[in-house]
């Protein structure tokens, strides 16, 4: 289950690549340009477009709880990234991270808190381009003489869809137990499992998701 929704997870990543609402960090004007990180500013622009499309946010306002120095949390959008761009999220000021949730109640289990109007969602298998931004030069951001350039999708409410087909053949799963000799492993070492699925998904309104291409600090 967990390995199925990743592949899930990744489908997704690679077709909300194809938005067409972009924005890039720093000074930059196309991926090969990035020299900036992710940043307050950045993410207020991203926002006042998203509002001028009357994109709806995804989730509701939490209340802070009654524990000591727990925060509400502002309706959001969701921002899916890769986890090198964490550290730069939490630098953002007036972060709330998921431990000081008033109710614990989080969107995605990878959830790591939220920022004015976004709550963020990481994972390394939301890949980035290495070396494609600007030069490094004296950034401080990650990169081999250029700089590496993630990509955050930013989402509002039904700004893209999903079908997953379900029922007794939608998921065919087939194994090799490492118990089974034959002429390529004498020996019985070697096990393999393999699956395969129907799942699509697409963009239903670029207007309601963004793109931002940004780097991150060199840690």
């Amino acid at each position: 289950g967990d390995r199925i929704g990743l592949l899930r997870e990744m489908v997704r990543f690679g077709a909300l690549k194809a938005c067409t609402n972009l924005f890039y960090g720093g000074t930059g004007s196309s991926i090969d340009t990035v020299n900036g990180k992710i940043t307050a500013s950045l993410l207020r622009s991203i926002k006042r477009g998203l509002e001028n499309s009357h994109a709806d946010m995804v989730t509701d306002i939490l209340a802070p709880g009654s524990g000591f120095n727990t925060s509400p949390v502002e309706a959001a959008y969701l921002v899916f990234c890769h986890t090198d761009v964490e550290s730069d999220i939490r630098d953002l000021n007036g972060f709330t991270p998921v431990a000081e949730y008033g109710n614990r109640k989080v969107v995605h289990p990878r959830e790591i808190g939220s920022w004015e109007s976004y709550r963020f969602i990481t994972s390394p298998e939301l890949t980035y381009r290495p070396a494609a931004g600007a030069l490094i030069g004296a950034t401080g951001l990650k990169g081999n003489t250029n700089i590496d350039v993630y990509q955050l999708i930013i989402c509002g409410e039904n700004a893209w869809g999903q079908v997953a087909l379900r029922g007794n053949e939608s998921l065919f799963i087939t194994k090799k137990s490492p118990k089974d000799i034959d002429k390529s492993d004498i020996l019985g070492q070697r096990g393999y499992v393999g699956g395969r699925m129907y799942f699509d998904c697409t963009i239903l309104n670029d207007g309601w998701m963004a793109l931002a291409h940004v780097g991150v600090t060199d840690l």
